[in-house]
Formats: C-alpha cells, sequence, structure tokens
C-alpha cells in the first residue's frame, strides 16, 4: 500500500509522465545513431545521443535540453498496427499514419550523467500498444550504454545511476536490474528535480542481460550483439563494495 501511494504522488508530477503525446516538429537535420542498438526492422530508428534541438526543446517543452538524449524516430516503413495476437482497443490501429515533414518521436528518455540519474521517458503510442514499454525498454538500453561508457571518465560506479520512474515505466527499469528505494528523497520536488525512485543493480542487471541472450532467437544477429554489448560491459565493472545499497 505504501509504494502504491508513493508511485501515485509521482505520477502526479508533469516530468515524471512517461505517455504524454509528444508535439511533431520538423526533423530535415536528424541524424541517424552512429550505432544501432536494436534489430532494426526499418520501423524506427534510434539517435543515441540525439543533438537536434528541435527534436529536444519538442520533448522538454521549454525546461534543459542538457544532458544524453536517446530519440527513437519513425523509420522509412510505418510501425503499423500492434501484433493480431496482442489483445488491445481498436483505436490503436488507426493512430500510425505515415508521418512526412514533422515526425513525432517513439519514444525518448534522457541520461545526466553528473546527476547520475536516467529520466524522461517519454512513448507516443498508448500505454495500452504492447510496444510502448518495448520502445522504452530500447531507449534505457541505450542509456544503460551511455552511462556504462562514461564511468571511466565520471569518477563514479555503474550502483551510483539512480532512475526517475511512474507506475508505468517502474516496469520498464525494473527488469533491467533497477531496485525500488524504500525511502525516495521526495525533497527533490522542491527543487523542481524529478525523484529518484530507483537504483541500479549491478548482480541484477547482469542476470537479467543473461536471460535476455538466453530468449534471443539465434536469427536475431543484431538484437543479439547489442544485448552482448551491454552484458560486455555490466561483467567489466568492479563489484560495488559491501554490496549493493538500498533497495
Amino acid at each position: 500500500e505504501k509504494k502504491m501511494d508513493l508511485f501515485f504522488a509521482l505520477a502526479s508530477a508533469s516530468f515524471l509522465q512517461p505517455t504524454v503525446p509528444i508535439r511533431a516538429f520538423t526533423t530535415r537535420s536528424v541524424q541517424r545513431a552512429s550505432v544501432p542498438l536494436a534489430l532494426n526492422t526499418g520501423s524506427y530508428r534510434i539517435l543515441s545521443p540525439c543533438t537536434d534541438e528541435s527534436v529536444l526543446e519538442a520533448l522538454v517543452d521549454g525546461s534543459s535540453t542538457t544532458g544524453h538524449w536517446v530519440v527513437i524516430m519513425p523509420g522509412p516503413l510505418s510501425l503499423g498496427p500492434p501484433p493480431d495476437s496482442q489483445v488491445v482497443p481498436e483505436f490503436i490501429a488507426s493512430y500510425d499514419k505515415p508521418v512526412r515533414d514533422g515526425e513525432v518521436p517513439l519514444a525518448a528518455g534522457r541520461l545526466r550523467i553528473g546527476a547520475r540519474m536516467v529520466e524522461r521517458f517519454s512513448c507516443s503510442l498508448p500505454k495500452e500498444d504492447p510496444r510502448h514499454l518495448e520502445l522504452l525498454g530500447l531507449v534505457l538500453d541505450s542509456l544503460l550504454l551511455a552511462w556504462l561508457q562514461a564511468l571511466p571518465t565520471a569518477a563514479a560506479g555503474f550502483e551510483e545511476l539512480g532512475a526517475a520512474a511512474n507506475l508505468h515505466s517502474a516496469a520498464v527499469v525494473e527488469r533491467v536490474g533497477f531496485a525500488e528505494l524504500e525511502s525516495p528523497d521526495l525533497t527533490s520536488l522542491g527543487r523542481g528535480e524529478p525523484i529518484r525512485t530507483h537504483g541500479a543493480r549491478l548482480p541484477a542487471a547482469i542476470v537479467a542481460y543473461e536471460h535476455r541472450l538466453a530468449r534471443l532467437d539465434a536469427g536475431d544477429v543484431e538484437a543479439r550483439a547489442a544485448a552482448q554489448r551491454i552484458l560486455d560491459a555490466l561483467r567489466a565493472q568492479e563489484a560495488p563494495a559491501g554490496g549493493s545499497g538500498e533497495a
């Protein structure tokens, strides 16, 4: 009951909402990510980092655009309706339309290295669409890899990373090893900062990506390579002194 009350309180903060529709904007200058982090079927492309100011300004709606942003944009092929095997409301099949001049990001998230935080998860697909969480998961994969790559110069350990999640995005961070904090610092609200609700846990993250690799088909070459890259970086980290912290 305590957990539910806390998350409902967090969900009321506008900067923690992960599913508010994102405004359209012109993206002619957006460049593709140099290294794709997930199997790309042509229906989306991952920008990591995304440096296009027109994209970032639409995401933050007036607040700071600093940090390492990961944005998933529509690709040349339509995302299409959800798989027939998924039971979802009928309206979902009609929202995905070709976008030409002004593209709407499919999903996004931000890493602030100095603050040791992943936050501002957003997705323009309805929460009822099963691919909503899948796209947020792709964003988190890219953010985790960016964090792992930054550790040598950030003078930080992997488990110093926190996440600001709400009831919906909590499932995304928890399935890659983040643990819910028992006593989040609610004073962050007064400072206009997202509340750190979860903390990264190295052993749990390693197990999560090991399980993902075990579930992936051998034919998913790109997806397996992306998961293996993150797993190798996780295994290269030093074990946290004294075990994982608060959970």
